[in-house]
């Protein structure tokens, strides 16, 4: 069996273990028995890989691994875990109550893959099924979350019935979404860090916002941290989606949405943890990295910070720009970085590399070097500084 310290107990439990209550908020001896046991959560790491025990209890389970991104993951944040002394972490966590280790609960891997089905056209888009209708998509969204069926009979975009009616299935038959469990972690560090909030409020007091924070302390999840999500699916025959079509989307789901708190200030993002990249060195550049670390070199980097021109791209002059805006037409250009929700691609403008950044929400399903169609969503004017503003317009 694994052998490591319970994290959910340090936490929960032993955190408050040595706190004198009779003292005052901001106590010095107390501050310091706060950042002793800080540390020690900091220091809980697996000895040896961590083996899945559903893997031989349940035959045809279906799973994919993800490894977490750079600033990290947080989950449980709104659990209570605060008595408002200085140097205690401030917000909540969530924790295996058998294994002490941090976990996702199925329910949020379930809501977040779900939440992906409120856009019908990103859907049909990472199943690689464009035919079909949004009714359909709802459809599969009722076989995957609810179990049930439908009796109506699509027969094009056209010929749609108003309400189609859905019949339960047996609970057997339901898919079904575990905990993702922690399997492994990188490097030497612990699978948990620290991390600050510094919060500003235009109400607060005399200076406003401008008045100094102070920094919230609170756990999280550090980059570097391999996750595996598990999965009972089935086929859902009627539409042409197989259980192995669903995990595919469940995953490419989760990767670009990413799971937990925060998720819209860059906590929460994953990668495939079959991805040959060391996490923490390809989400900042080298200027500014928090980590120290510098960027894994994009196609066609040589080494000196400035990509190599990608050969074959056509060239565009601005006049151009304009043109294609008016006609509703693309350029082509080329992916040099999918993280964040966002596409940042590259077309030559003039004899020289322009960048287009397109918010995407399914921006890790273009890796690097790929090449796509930007839309022209505004030329901009040069004269007086607008710049373009680019959309995604497909893959070439």
């Amino acid at each position: 069996m694994q052998k490591h310290a319970n994290a959910g107990w340090l936490f929960y439990r032993a955190y408050y273990r040595d706190i004198d209550f009779t003292k005052t908020m901001k106590d010095e001896r107390n501050r310091h028995a706060f950042e002793a046991a800080s540390l020690a959560l900091t220091k809980v790491r697996l000895s040896t890989p961590y083996e899945d025990p559903l893997e031989s209890l349940m035959p045809g389970l279906a799973a994919f691994e993800a490894t977490t991104l750079y600033p990290g993951l947080l989950i449980g944040s709104g659990y209570q875990h605060e008595t408002g002394r200085e140097g205690e972490v401030k917000l909540g966590f969530f924790f295996d109550h058998t294994l002490g280790l941090p976990i996702i609960p199925g329910s949020s891997v379930k809501g977040g893959i779900r939440s992906a089905f409120g856009f019908p056209d990103l859907i049909r888009h990472l199943l690689g099924k464009p035919d079909l209708t949004d009714k359909q998509v709802e459809e599969l969204a009722m076989d995957i979350f609810e179990g049930k069926d439908s009796n109506a009979k699509y027969v094009s975009k056209e010929q749609t019935p108003d309400e189609p009616e859905y019949k339960s299935r047996p609970m057997s038959t339901h898919d079904a979404f575990m905990d993702g469990i922690i399997l492994d972690q990188e490097g030497e560090e612990g699978i948990l860090a620290l991390d600050f909030l510094t919060p500003h409020k235009p109400t607060d007091g005399k200076y406003g916002q401008f008045k100094n924070p102070i920094p919230l302390n609170f756990l999280k999840v550090r980059a570097g941290v391999k996750f595996r999500f598990r999965f009972r699916v089935n086929d859902c025959q009627r539409l042409g989606v197989t259980a192995k079509d669903k995990l595919q989307l469940f995953e490419k789901i989760i990767l670009s949405f990413g799971l937990g708190a925060k998720t819209a200030v860059g906590y929460g993002q994953l990668m495939n943890a079959n991805r040959e990249v060391h996490v923490e060195k390809t989400i900042r550049p080298a200027e500014g990295n928090p980590n120290g670390g510098t960027t894994s070199p994009t196609p066609g980097d040589k080494g000196n910070g400035k990509p190599e021109t990608p050969g074959g791209l056509p060239n565009y002059t601005s006049a151009e720009l304009r043109h294609i805006h008016k006609q509703g037409k693309h350029l082509i250009g080329e992916v040099r970085d999918n993280t964040g929700g966002q596409l940042k691609a590259v077309f030559m403008l003039e004899g020289k590399e322009a960048e287009a950044v397109i918010k995407y929400p399914a921006s890790s399903s273009f890796p690097p070097g790929t090449r796509i169609k930007i839309k022209i969503a505004d030329p901009g004017n040069p004269d007086r500084n607008v710049a373009p503003v680019f959309g995604f317009g497909g893959k070439v």
